[in-house]
């Protein structure tokens, strides 16, 4: 299979399945749909590079996604801070990025 094949695919998912009637203009489309959408043919791709990553770390990763967007969603609503919301979006950052460096370099 060529670099070809997969981007091929991975361009026809993205013409395919964009969320085209979504609102834009609403902020939750951009906190939850379109990185949905994006880690879900993102994550079709792992099947192409298993080698690369494994499948526990993609969904480490789509899970800590869907964490911090349910932490903007309580803030919208007023039941924790935005300060509280970066603080706890760094750490989860800072843990995916250390346990990557940890797994490349180990």
């Amino acid at each position: 299979e060529t670099i070809g094949y997969k981007l091929l695919l991975w361009i026809f998912a993205w013409y395919a399945f964009f969320p085209l009637g979504s609102d834009f203009q609403n902020g939750n489309t951009w906190i939850f749909v379109v990185p949905m959408f994006a880690g879900v043919t993102t994550d079709m791709l792992q099947l192409y590079t298993t080698n690369i990553v494994l499948l526990e770390h993609y969904l480490i990763i789509e899970l800590s996604a869907l964490i911090i967007a349910f932490w903007f969603t309580l803030a919208f609503r007023g039941y924790i801070s935005v300060p509280q919301i970066y603080l706890g979006s760094a750490l989860f950052v800072a843990t995916l990025f250390l346990g990557g460096v940890y797994i490349i370099f180990g």
